[in-house]
């Protein structure tokens, strides 16, 4: 696939690109991007402007491209990323949002921060947001105790208040992930952020399936004759 490109001198120069984006980052539809214009930046270093071709979005965003290889040339060159991003949240069902709006808000700034790149900060915020979600979800389950819980270590927290076997599996490892995020020294080297990420919509599930099944066996406590 050839591409137009203006150089840093003013010229036309034509450079093969291995792909052109196929997501829009900022509505997230999947696309044929509308090219406007490149720009050679350095050797082997460009910027391409596409427009969003959806009727509901049409905003410019920028593919940078390179060459690894850095020979001036090969006039080859590979998508590398796309900018700018704009976030979109990550919807929750009414029954975590009324459990614990505190998770959604934690969640949702940590998925926005690994939507820029901010890999660091978003194990942090994703182990946040597990300590909110467990801890408001005891508090329901026990509202007498709520100063208790509220200090308690989440691990302890954990160990101790949750009887839901599935539940207290997935959130413990969910934990030792999440701490592996916040201390100078990883325990588990053959896991990573994804892993964390997995275990806290896991735990989420079996939470939300709890309350469901809670809600409708008290709206419903016997059937009618």
């Amino acid at each position: 696939m050839k591409t137009d490109i203006i150089s840093l001198s003013g010229l036309i120069a034509t450079i093969f690109i291995d792909k052109e984006p196929d997501k829009c980052p900022i509505c997230h539809n999947f696309i044929l991007p509308l090219q406007k214009t490149g720009y050679e930046i350095d050797k082997n270093k460009y910027q391409l402007i596409f427009m969003c071709p959806n009727l509901n979005c049409h905003n410019l965003f920028i593919g940078y491209y390179g060459n690894e290889l850095f020979l001036v040339s090969d006039r080859n060159a590979y998508l590398m990323h796309v900018a700018p991003k704009k976030h979109v949240d990550h919807e929750f069902s009414e029954c975590i949002i009324e459990l614990s709006p505190d998770f959604v808000y934690i969640f949702n700034q940590a998925e926005a921060a690994n939507s820029i790149n901010l890999d660091q900060v978003y194990g942090i915020g994703l182990r946040k947001s597990l300590e909110f979600l467990i801890k408001d979800y005891l508090i329901k389950l026990n509202p007498e105790l709520k100063d208790h819980i509220s200090k308690m270590n989440l691990s302890k927290c954990i160990k101790e208040h949750i009887d839901d076997v599935r539940i207290k599996q997935c959130a413990e490892r969910a934990v030792w992930l999440g701490n592996d995020e916040t201390h100078y020294m990883r325990l588990w080297d053959n896991k990573n952020i994804k892993d964390l990420y997995a275990l806290i919509k896991i735990t989420l599930n079996w939470i939300e399936n709890n309350l469901l099944f809670k809600k409708y066996m008290d709206e419903m406590p016997k059937g009618k004759q």
